[in-house]
């Protein structure tokens, strides 16, 4: 059985890089079918072999020739602070240096260098498209501490959004867990928003780690590990509402 596919959607299931940057590789000219350049609305053939099978060629990303898709891979991390999340080798702090030991994966959104915890690591470009398109609802889950207490007024203010510079923050979910710490769960995923929040309700962030990715949790993960996700984890995390 044959079905066709869009060309970014290869390019991130053959583990190159996510389809959002397939797009731009695409648009840079750098994915090739039969040597030409090939653009958004070009679809090609995939068999039950999971073999790149073109409709009248061969598909290449830099020149190099895209046969084999491998299997799907999905795994849990717990990211220390101070760990960039782009893949870049020349970095010492890059996220690159520890999934070296896995299959080809890249991280499905960012967690800023400044913050920790939970994050998903895959070669599976629909769910990343998923889990990072705004017209898809995923809940993030954060544990916060600020730098000086915070009362109701403070979470109630948190809730109803946060406007800072041009921007006002959707409404979300928060609860106070102890005098300087909160929790939120937010639908939301501004840069830096978390910490532009709380900036601008008179608190400085001094630790933000993510708990959870809609019904993925971070539990008892250690720092730095990375596990594999179970079936039952892997359904979860798909599930989402359009």
């Amino acid at each position: 059985m044959k079905g066709t596919t869009r060309i970014a959607q290869v390019i991130a299931r053959a583990g190159i890089c996510s389809r959002r940057e397939a797009s731009r590789r695409i648009k840079q000219g750098r994915i090739t079918l039969n040597g030409q350049p090939v653009d958004h609305t070009t679809r090609i053939e995939v068999n039950v072999e999971d073999t790149v099978t073109p409709m009248n060629g061969s598909l290449a990303c830099d020149g190099t020739p895209i046969r084999n898709l491998p299997d799907l891979v999905y795994y849990r991390l717990n990211k220390p602070q101070g760990i960039d999340c782009r893949l870049l080798p020349e970095r010492a702090d890059s996220l690159y240096h520890l999934i070296q030991e896995l299959p080809r994966v890249f991280p499905v959104g960012r967690l800023d260098k400044d913050s920790h915890g939970l994050m998903v690591l895959t070669n599976d470009g629909d769910l990343s498209q998923q889990l990072m398109h705004p017209s898809y609802i995923h809940s993030k889950t954060y544990r916060v501490t600020v730098d000086n207490e915070i009362d109701g007024s403070f979470i109630k203010n948190i809730e109803a959004g946060v406007a800072y510079g041009d921007i006002k923050t959707l409404p979300c979910k928060a609860k106070q867990l102890t005098p300087c710490q909160f929790e939120i769960i937010l639908t939301q995923g501004l840069n830096r928003q978390i910490r532009r929040m709380a900036q601008a309700l008179g608190r400085t962030v001094i630790d933000l780690q993510r708990v959870a990715i809609g019904a993925l949790q971070l539990d008892t993960l250690p720092l730095a590990e990375i596990r594999p996700l179970s079936a039952n984890e892997i359904k979860l995390l798909k599930q989402s509402k359009s």
